[in-house]
């Protein structure tokens, strides 16, 4: 069986950190990817292994240059 993508937009809003990072890691244990859609750099970069990100209508992958 193939397992889904999920992708979770502004799921941050409205929980703690601790919260969000075992429901971040309960919905990753159940799929192959999760796409998180965020205004909270913070949050996305200590929850994702990629970053990836829209400027000027160009998609950007820049997660090595933020760490």
């Amino acid at each position: 069986l193939k397992r889904p993508v999920l992708i979770l937009d502004e799921a941050d809003s409205g929980l703690s950190i601790g919260d969000l990072v075992k429901t971040i890691s309960n919905l990753y244990s159940e799929s192959s990817a999760l796409i998180v859609i965020s205004h909270d750099m913070d949050t996305v970069i200590r929850l994702t292994d990629r970053l990836l990100y829209m400027e000027n209508g160009e998609l950007k992958d820049k997660r090595g240059e933020i760490r």
